[in-house]
């Protein structure tokens, strides 16, 4: 349930993002629980956050996957700004799961993780939008 708080809490607080999302544009907020596409969206994320965790210890890996992700996203028309978005909507999501395991520590490392991965996104994003001639 914390993968699609995370991209609800989004849509809540920056509500031009939802409008970004074709799909999720007319959707009501009491209606994004049932959402597929949004379910489907929001495991899509939590995969990837799981496989930077398996590459933590490779970071060119870890690079080499936001690239390419930031890469694809420009074919979905991402807009670059929203991408450091998600980490904190992530924090807020998981945080009220880890209660006393939680910490200013572990909040500061998840950050971190996110700012590496919405750098090299971002990265990848940029990268697909030179045009060669």
């Amino acid at each position: 349930m914390a993968r699609l708080r995370t991209l609800v809490s989004l849509f809540q607080t920056h509500p031009e993002v939802q409008d970004a999302f074709m799909p999720f544009q007319k959707l009501a907020q009491e209606d994004m629980e049932h959402s597929a596409i949004l379910r489907s969206h929001a495991l899509r994320v939590m995969g990837t956050v799981d496989k930077c965790l398996a590459r933590i210890r490779t970071p060119e890996k870890l690079q080499t996957l936001m690239h390419e992700l930031g890469e694809r996203h420009v074919n979905y028309n991402a807009r670059y700004d929203f991408v450091d978005l998600v980490g904190s909507q992530f924090v807020y999501a998981i945080k009220p799961h880890l209660e006393d395991g939680w910490s200013k520590e572990l909040e500061e490392a998840w950050l971190q993780l996110f700012r590496v991965m919405s750098y090299y996104m971002k990265k990848g994003m940029q990268d697909a939008n030179v045009i060669t001639y």
